[in-house]
Parts: C-alpha cells; structure tokens; sequence
C-alpha cells in the first residue's frame, strides 16, 4: 500500500513568481516543453501599433481622394 501524498502535489500548478510584484510570471499552459510568460506589453509598443493604424488610415483616405 502506497501512503505517499504526491499525486496531490502533482495536481496543483507551480508558477514561478516574481520577486518584486509577487506575481505569476508563466501562464498555465505550455506547448512542447515551452512555456509562456505573462508579461504586458510595453506602452511605447502599444502606442506605436496604434500610431501606425491611424497612419494607415489616413493614408488609405488620402489616397482614394487621388
């Protein structure tokens, strides 16, 4: 008879945790050995793609008016 309380253990994820922020770092899942990090994207990126859809509206108006 096997007592041992590992199948428990197994059942519940390990996250890997930031230090500073004491949140998860990795997301639940991962596919083939890789997992995912959890990570925001910076605001200049966020700032930049919406640059550049407005930039490509505008331009698409512009152009139509030729």
């Amino acid at each position: 008879m096997n007592t041992d309380n590992n199948t428990s253990k197994s059942n519940t994820p390990e996250y890997e945790i930031d230090t500073l922020t004491n949140q998860r770092l990795l997301k639940d899942h991962e596919y083939d050995g890789i997992k995912e990090l959890d990570n925001d994207l910076p605001p200049w990126w966020k700032w930049l793609f919406i640059l550049t859809i407005v930039f490509a509206v505008v331009y698409i108006v512009r152009l139509s008016r030729l």
